[in-house]
């Protein structure tokens, strides 16, 4: 209801004082709000169910898993950070250098700008890796130079094999460990309250 209200609130005060051009990008936000109040609305069915023998039960199992869910959150989240900054690192661009680029080497030093080597943004390091739990990331998709395959190469062949076991290394910790506990922290709370449905509810 309070999104509802304050969706109807910026359809007014828009319409009132911001200029006709900005209007779409009002009435953009103004229908994001009515979407999640329509959400929450459809929540809160569930609990209007709460005096039904079937649903009862359910609506307090659901609650439980929710609460499973964002224990795993936290844990993913520690573990994402980190193969994050990984993979971050893995995107450094290098070569080895010639002689003469080694008499040059202060002078091109001095003009370098901080951070220039860091060509993976860690925030988009990260959605990747998230959206690799659900399978929709590939090691490509990890590496600047595959993501950008027109341009010169910033990095050896060889570290195409770090790509690899880095990624593996996380779909093995994220999918099979981390997914396999929360299948099993998901089933032990249904167990525990459709065993005791009658006290729970």
């Amino acid at each position: 209801l309070l999104f509802g209200v304050i969706g109807v609130g910026v359809h007014v005060s828009g319409m009132l004082y911001v200029q006709k051009t900005y209007w779409p990008t009002l009435l953009y936000c103004r229908n994001q709000l009515f979407a999640l109040s329509f959400l929450l609305a459809c929540v809160q069915i569930l609990d209007f169910l709460s005096f039904h023998h079937l649903f009862g039960p359910w609506a307090i199992i659901i609650g439980d898993l929710l609460k499973d869910l964002a224990r795993f959150l936290a844990v993913l989240a520690i573990f994402v950070f980190g193969f994050s900054m990984h993979i971050v690192a893995l995107n450094q661009s290098f070569h080895n250098l010639s002689q003469d680029e080694v008499r040059r080497l202060p002078l091109a030093t001095r003009n370098k700008e901080v951070f220039s080597d860091v060509r993976m943004n860690p925030i988009l390091s990260f959605e990747l890796l998230f959206f690799a739990v659900f399978g929709q990331t590939t090691t490509d998709q990890t590496q600047i130079d595959k993501m950008t395959p027109n341009t010169q190469r910033t990095q050896p062949y060889w570290t195409e094999y770090l790509f690899k076991i880095v990624f593996g290394i996380y779909m093995l910790v994220s999918v099979v460990v981390l997914i396999n506990l929360l299948i099993a922290m998901m089933s032990d709370t249904y167990q525990r309250i459709q065993a005791q449905s009658d006290i729970e509810w």
